[in-house]
């Protein structure tokens, strides 16, 4: 598989503090690739970096074998990137409908593009004329989520999906994403590990602002004691 996206030593520096302090991470093509850690790691931290919206002390990042180091954040979009962040990034004033709207170009893909988000998300088309900051934390996922559909970038980064989520609309993300992973690649930041592992091919763990550990995420699952020391799960009380 070609690698899309290679982040070699990165070091980022922010309000004074070493965040970063050593990640590596290879994002190959066609494939869903977890970044775990625990909370304060420095996972968003480094998808921001990617995106540009933090500059690098130290290290590479490199798309498709060319750096990015020195590019504004819509110019990395531009070469095939989108950032869904924790947050969501959408405009809460504006309704589903304008919310889908400003991302990708029109035409007959545009059109598919969106039928296929709103095939996969509903609950999108009966909130179609609501505005974004209505709908429910489940909702604005969704819609987070269809946004980068439209736009269809060649690499997804998506951070935190699931978070404030119920356990119903967790099993409805991965779902989705399984169907995403079909035909898309992608980067996920994510704290829950039972829907890391149902959608993750390859994993990597950031642990104190550097790379301990990386590999298939079959390797992760069978290994109870990466889990614990890694990810702080306690295996026996059922989190995994």
């Amino acid at each position: 598989m070609e690698t899309l996206l290679e982040v070699t030593n990165l070091h980022v520096n922010l309000a004074g503090y070493h965040i970063l302090q050593g990640v590596n991470l290879t994002v190959p093509e066609h494939a869903v690739t977890v970044l775990l850690g625990r909370n304060g790691a420095g996972k968003t931290t480094t998808m921001r970096a990617i995106m540009g919206y933090l500059r690098a002390a130290a290290g590479e990042i490199s798309w498709r074998g060319q750096p990015l180091a020195g590019l504004r954040p819509y110019q990395i979009a531009r070469r095939g990137i989108g950032y869904m962040p924790e947050e969501g990034h959408l405009f809460g004033n504006l309704t589903v409908q304008e919310n889908l709207a400003m991302v990708g170009t029109k035409g007959t893909q545009h059109a598919a593009r969106l039928e296929r988000a709103l095939t996969l998300f509903p609950d999108l088309r009966t909130a179609w004329a609501r505005r974004a900051g209505t709908l429910s934390g489940g909702q604005k996922q969704m819609l987070g989520l269809a946004r980068l559909l439209v736009a269809d970038p060649a690499l997804m980064l998506i951070d935190e999906p699931s978070k404030g989520l119920s356990p119903g609309m967790v099993e409805a993300l991965a779902a989705t994403l399984c169907v995403l992973r079909e035909t898309s690649t992608i980067l996920l930041v994510e704290q829950n590990f039972h829907l890391a592992r149902q959608v993750g091919d390859y994993f990597s763990v950031i642990d104190e602002g550097h790379t301990c550990l990386s590999g298939a995420m079959a390797q992760l699952v069978e290994r109870a004691d990466w889990q614990r020391q890694y990810l702080g799960l306690a295996v026996t009380s059922g989190e995994v």
